[in-house]
Parts: structure tokens; C-alpha cells; sequence
């Protein structure tokens, strides 16, 4: 058992899912554009969650951990990441370092591109006073269980869910 609860994730199984992620980036596919940035079947009513993480298995297996409930892409560099930033992403989990640029210059892109999606900062740096400038919704650090990453992303959905609604009702309300 790890911190959680939860039982650990056997090493192969994560192989095995970053192997299966693999074969279907590589088969031609409907949303072949979804299939080459290792994207998750499109589900209907699914938040969208990007991973942002330079850390090829770990990142792989938090997709595998969340991709029952969400819809998944996986970016192993700033540079991806900001390649697949759109309207639809609901959740990004943002490593603060990546090999190319940093998590801080990432957030800053999707800041001003007006996306309006919730960041949650998964990093193994502890927090420091740089991290109080940084317009993150939740700052989590390494290592974190399953029960933690579905967690986080279940509160910053449902954040979202409730922002919407309170927006809706105030609309509404100023149309009386």
C-alpha cells in the first residue's frame, strides 16, 4: 500500500497501457488528429485533461489512471503542450519543469490565450515564494497516488462545473 490507500501500480501495467498508447497513435483513426497527440477517444460529456509531464512513465500512468473518467491527452514537453492547448481542455496537470521550456512559461501561454481551464501545478519542487506568483489553481508535489491525482481532478472539474452554473444564474438574474 502506498500513502492513499492504494495499491501500486505494477510497473508493467503502466508499460503495457504506454504500449497500447502507442499502437493507437500509430493505427489511422477518425480523429487521426486526436490519435497523433495520444488523445483518448473523444467522449461526449467527458471533461478534457491535458497532462504536462516530462517524465514519460509517470505521465503515462497518470493518463492510464484517469482516462476511465476523462478524456486524456499527454504532452512530454512545453512545447507539445502548447501545441495542444484549445478551448476544449478543462484540467491541465502542469510539471513546473520540462526540458524545453518551464511549467511557469506554459501556465503564461495558457493565461494568454484566455483558456478557461483549471491548472493544478504536479511537480516534485516544493513550494517557494515564486510559487505564490504563479496563477495555478492547486500547486501538488511528487509523489502523488491515484486516489490523489482523481481527487485533484475531480475538485478542479467540479469547480469548473459550479463556476458555470454560478455564471448561468447570474444571467439569468440580471435579465429580471
Amino acid at each position: 500500500m502506498v500513502p492513499g490507500g492504494e495499491a501500486p501500480i505494477e510497473e508493467p501495467d503502466a508499460e503495457r497501457y504506454a504500449e497500447t498508447q502507442r499502437h493507437q497513435m500509430s493505427e489511422p483513426t477518425p480523429d487521426s488528429a486526436a490519435a497523433s497527440r495520444g488523445a483518448s477517444a473523444p467522449s461526449q460529456g467527458l471533461a478534457n485533461v491535458l497532462i504536462v509531464e516530462d517524465e514519460r512513465e509517470l505521465a503515462d500512468l497518470f493518463a492510464m489512471w484517469l482516462s476511465e473518467e476523462y478524456t486524456v491527452q499527454t504532452a512530454y514537453t512545453g512545447t507539445e503542450a502548447i501545441e495542444l492547448l484549445d478551448p476544449a481542455v478543462d484540467v491541465v496537470l502542469l510539471d513546473r519543469h520540462l526540458p524545453d521550456i518551464s511549467g511557469g512559461e506554459v501556465l503564461g501561454r495558457i493565461r494568454e490565450r484566455g483558456i478557461d481551464c483549471r491548472v493544478a501545478m504536479v511537480t516534485a519542487v516544493d513550494p517557494d515564494f515564486e510559487m505564490l506568483k504563479l496563477d495555478v489553481d492547486e500547486y501538488v508535489t511528487k509523489p502523488v497516488s491515484k486516489t490523489d491525482v482523481l481527487s485533484l481532478v475531480d475538485e478542479l472539474t467540479t469547480r469548473n462545473a459550479l463556476e458555470r452554473d454560478l455564471q448561468t444564474f447570474q444571467a439569468l438574474a440580471s435579465k429580471k
